[in-house]
């Protein structure tokens, strides 16, 4: 339940993302992560019923995950918006990072327990933000030198 809220969440900042960036590479690289996003939750959610589980769709950890998400957005409100696509890269590195730890997780105790179904796919969906982790972190030198304007730069005194 705890991956599938979570995946909700990234969900929904992903789509933001897409929506509001400026960049049309990035909009389109975040409704690519969107759609996988939704493909995790769903077959996280296959995976539940197989194993005889119900979806009862937690409004505690969904609250707790929109206000995370909000939290995250709040921060950056203020700040230039020319740096947005750099601190979307940066958070979506970081949503990616923590659902391959999520994924980690479930995997380990699924082969605790000997549940090798789960564990797969856990594996399977942990390659896929390992995957997307290197993408957002490549991108984020470039995006990042695009939002620095020559006339922002200060000189550096050289070091002697």
């Amino acid at each position: 339940e705890d991956a599938i809220a979570l995946d909700n969440a990234t969900a929904s900042t992903l789509k933001d993302m897409a929506d509001s960036s400026k960049v049309p590479e990035e909009s389109g690289m975040y409704q690519a992560y969107f759609k996988i996003a939704e493909g995790q939750k769903k077959r996280l959610e296959e995976r539940v019923v197989a194993l005889g589980g119900t979806l009862k769709r937690s409004l505690i950890k969904d609250m707790l995950s929109s206000v995370g998400a909000a939290a995250a957005n709040l921060i950056h409100n203020n700040k230039d918006e020319e740096e947005k696509d750099t601190r979307n890269l940066m958070q979506c590195y970081t949503m990616a990072a923590l659902e391959s730890a999520v994924y980690e997780a479930l995997a380990s105790a699924a082969e605790t327990i000997g549940d090798c179904d789960t564990a797969q796919l856990a594996r399977e969906l942990q390659k896929e933000e390992q995957s997307i982790m290197q993408q957002s972190f490549g991108r984020i030198p470039t995006v990042a030198s695009a939002a620095m304007a020559p006339s922002d730069l200060e000189p550096v005194a050289a070091v002697a």
